[in-house]
């Protein structure tokens, strides 16, 4: 991956996998001179409207595609990924504040 506009690289916590991947993204963001900031595992990026922010309480597992309210139609992954970062942002403005 190329963090040349970017500054840091964001991934969730789900699962023990995540902490293999993690590892290897924290090693890559430090040699590419960015940072890596890990969502915790219980927020919700799938469930998470990443337009209104509505918690969709019902999605299952089964359910790939992501369908709001506000108008919001998107791949789950798609959707979770952009939650991911704006949690990210969120995170870092914090810590950097």
């Amino acid at each position: 991956f190329d963090l040349t506009d970017r500054q840091f690289v964001a991934i969730s916590e789900a699962g023990q996998e995540a902490a293999l991947k993690g590892h290897r993204f924290a090693k890559l963001a430090e040699e590419r001179g960015g940072e890596l900031i890990r969502v915790g595992r219980n927020f919700p990026s799938s469930k998470r409207c990443s337009c209104c922010g509505r918690i969709r309480e019902d999605m299952t597992l089964a359910d790939r595609i992501y369908i709001c309210d506000c108008g919001n139609v998107k791949d789950r992954d798609v959707n979770a990924a952009i939650n991911i970062r704006l949690e990210a942002m969120r995170l870092k403005s914090l810590v950097n504040s």
